[in-house]
């Protein structure tokens, strides 16, 4: 595979309404690139991208929620991109296709490189992390944890 590409556009704050989402890209268990270009040109009102790993208790707790409520997230037009962090593409592949994901929407980020862009501590993996944002790139929301009460920032 090629090198990820590693501009920023700008660093998300969820403090400022005008953030916008870093540039990305990862690959499809098939190998084809996922990028934050190919999301954008898809054109839909809202994209959610979940980083989250397997081996990450935290992560299939909020996975659970998310997929309880895809009813919700369906009606609010929000297309739903899996990011598998550190895992292996076949760990990977299975832990979201379990949840329902499709396989070309889960985007493989095996060294965690996608991740530390959107991480406001670049020096660990802190899972997961969701960041919501509309068809320009403008983050919406961003939660690093699933408190109580986090679907409601989501939505």
């Amino acid at each position: 595979h090629g090198s990820i590409a590693a501009e920023t556009i700008k660093n998300p704050d969820p403090s400022k309404s005008s953030a916008t989402v870093p540039w990305f890209a990862g690959w499809t268990h098939s190998g084809q690139v996922m990028n934050l270009k190919k999301i954008l040109d898809k054109g839909n009102d809202r994209n959610m991208i979940i980083f989250a790993a397997s081996w990450c208790v935290a992560c299939k707790k909020c996975l659970d929620d998310i997929t309880d409520h895809s009813n919700k997230f369906e009606k609010s037009n929000t297309v739903i991109y899996p990011v598998s962090v550190t895992d292996k593409t076949a760990q990977a592949i299975s832990y979201f296709v379990d949840y329902g994901f499709a396989g070309d929407d889960i985007i493989l980020d095996k060294f965690g490189y996608i991740y530390l862009k959107f991480s406001e501590n670049k020096k660990q993996i802190v899972l997961p992390l969701i960041i919501v944002f509309d068809k320009k790139g403008t983050v919406l929301a961003k939660v690093d944890e699933c408190k109580d009460n986090y679907l409601k920032e989501l939505l």
